[in-house]
């Protein structure tokens, strides 16, 4: 059974709650659009995290993360895939933040993209697994052809297909 657009409605307005929670310091209303045993697993480009205790994982780092205050969470390009009362979606998510202390400063904190799994529960859809991936030039989804660095490699696999032609 695919999803209704109504479940993919409600699906994007769970992703909505999670970010005006998230960025408004509601460590309550973040834990409430997950479910109880719920995962979250954090991919940097220098280490690999696994939260199990969503309630404590949000907690600390609405307690910690020095600067919190002034991000903004903002996702978009939704993929959702599945049926039945479980998902798949994948998302592009960007972090802005506005600086007033020192300089009014805007501007853009970091970038990547989404690859959770929701279900649906008697209270409505909620994450069950949070994939928090960063967006670089090494590690991201890419599945087009990878050009090694410098100018002249890129002019010679470009000579060698025009060779190939």
């Amino acid at each position: 059974m695919t999803l209704s657009a109504e479940d993919r409605l409600d699906i994007i307005d769970l992703f909505a709650r999670y970010g005006w929670a998230l960025d408004t310091g509601d460590s309550a209303g973040v834990a409430a659009t997950f479910i109880e045993g719920a995962v979250v697993k954090v991919r940097e480009t220098v280490r690999d995290m696994t939260f199990t205790d969503v309630p404590a994982w949000i907690n600390r780092f609405h307690a910690t993360l020095e600067g919190f205050r002034g991000r903004q969470h903002h996702m978009s390009q939704f993929r959702i895939e599945g049926g039945d009362g479980r998902a798949r979606v994948r998302a592009f998510w960007l972090i802005t933040k506005t600086e007033t202390v020192t300089s009014n400063t805007r501007l853009i904190h970091n970038n990547g993209y989404y690859d959770n799994t929701v279900v649906k529960t008697e209270d409505g859809w909620r994450f069950a697994e949070v994939q928090i991936r960063s967006w670089n030039d090494q590690d991201l989804p890419w599945v087009g052809p990878v050009i090694p660095p410098g100018v002249a490699a890129y002019e010679a696999m470009a000579a060698k297909r025009a060779a190939e032609d």
